[in-house]
Formats: structure tokens, sequence, C-alpha cells
């Protein structure tokens, strides 16, 4: 994620944050249930997924603190009726 303007002054004069992550489990168009793939990476960009959700133990660390949380299969699980609040909650 780059950012094209300076959104922390107190940090750089430069554009940014400029923040990247690894995406981790993929969840597969089915939703079908699967404790597989690597694990995301967990930073100030925190990609998350229903499959992280259900199997990465990580993400209850009180000490994660992220800037962004992006909901990468958001789009499937609002095809699902209730996954995606499910999600968010």
């Amino acid at each position: 994620m780059e950012s094209r303007a300076a959104f922390a002054p107190w940090e750089s004069e430069q554009n940014g944050p400029s923040l990247s992550a690894s995406i981790g489990h993929v969840l597969p168009p089915s939703l079908d249930e699967a404790d597989a793939g690597e694990v995301a990476s967990k930073g100030d960009l925190l990609p998350i997924s229903w499959q992280s959700l259900n199997h990465d133990e990580e993400l209850l660390d009180a000490n994660l603190n992220p800037h962004v949380v992006v909901l990468t299969d958001a789009l499937q699980l609002a095809n699902r009726p209730g996954r995606l609040v499910e999600a968010i909650q």
C-alpha cells in the first residue's frame, strides 16, 4: 500500500507510510474450510482472510496493533448471508 502524501510527517516529509504484507491463507471460491497455506505477515498492514480467522491463533495476540486491516476475501464473504458480518465482528 503506497500513500500519495506525507501522512506520517513526524516520521518523514516523504510520501508515506508505505506498507506491505504477505497475504498468507487464501480462501478458495467455494469457501471450503482448510487449514492450509502460509501464515500472513503481522505488522502495520494486517491481511485477514476467513481461513486465517478460523485457523491462525497468532491473531489472538493482545500486542497485535495494526494500522490497517484488510479483509482479503470480503467479496466472497458478502455473497454468503451472515459471513461478512461474522468476519468483521
